[in-house]
């Protein structure tokens, strides 16, 4: 739609919110920012929350026609500000709070920085835990959901280990993010970031851009935690 020849507008509904890929929040505050940076005129609002297996969920997002230029991510520069939040839908307030306690008591964070966020009890049942962490040069966001029989501890030990796995690499971006900054690099023709390792889904979609677009993607290793990843013009 970047090169649509007129302005879009796309509505989506369904599962905004489930465990097998990066929830809305990861759309809109660590891959949008970086797609604005790379010049594509896009907004992406997050009008409905929707929690597997009920669904209901809805995205609105207008992408206007943009040319992207490059964007080379090798450091993710100096941390500015750490969040963390809880929405839950239709679940007892207990579930939030005791996410966020286990949130304050591993990485020790003030109360400040923990919001707990009550959504309409008809997107639920559903939780999820959010890690947002904002750098200079990079916004990620971690997330865990809750599931049946699965403690709220739990679900936030494993969003936790996930945003430690990446901050123990001086990588700049983490696995999902990774995968989501090929395909605008390759449409721009050339871009690199660093990652902590290659992955499955960031190997086959190399393997997938480089069989549909004029681009060559190198991977480079800089280190036991840390993968250069450099997209480039041409066979």
């Amino acid at each position: 739609l970047l090169q649509a020849p007129g302005t879009s507008r796309v509505r989506i509904s369904g599962g905004t919110h489930n465990p097998l890929a990066p929830p809305a929040d990861f759309l809109t505050r660590s891959w949008l920012p970086l797609m604005r940076r790379m010049g594509a005129g896009i907004e992406l609002d997050l009008l409905r929350h929707g929690f597997v297996p009920a669904g209901g969920g809805e995205i609105d997002v207008t992408v206007q026609p943009s040319q992207l230029t490059r964007l080379d991510l090798s450091e993710r520069g100096a941390l500015l500000s750490p969040q963390a939040m809880a929405p839950t839908a239709r679940l007892p307030p207990t579930v939030a709070a005791r996410s966020l306690t286990r949130v304050a008591k591993r990485l020790n964070w003030s109360s400040e920085t923990l919001q707990s966020i009550t959504l309409d009890p008809a997107r639920g049942p559903g939780n999820v835990l959010l890690l947002e962490y904002v750098f200079e040069q990079v916004t990620e966001v971690f997330s865990a959901f809750g599931q049946v029989l699965l403690r709220a501890e739990k679900v936030a030990d494993t969003a936790i280990n996930q945003a430690a796995d990446w901050l123990r690499s001086d990588a700049a971006v983490a696995e999902h993010l990774a995968v989501q900054l090929l395909l605008p690099m390759a449409l721009a023709g050339g871009g690199s970031f660093t990652t902590p390792r290659m992955t499955e889904h960031l190997h086959s979609n190399i393997a997938v851009i480089e069989r549909f677009l004029p681009v060559n993607i190198e991977c480079s290793e800089e280190g036991a935690e840390r993968l250069r990843v450099e997209v480039r013009s041409g066979r």
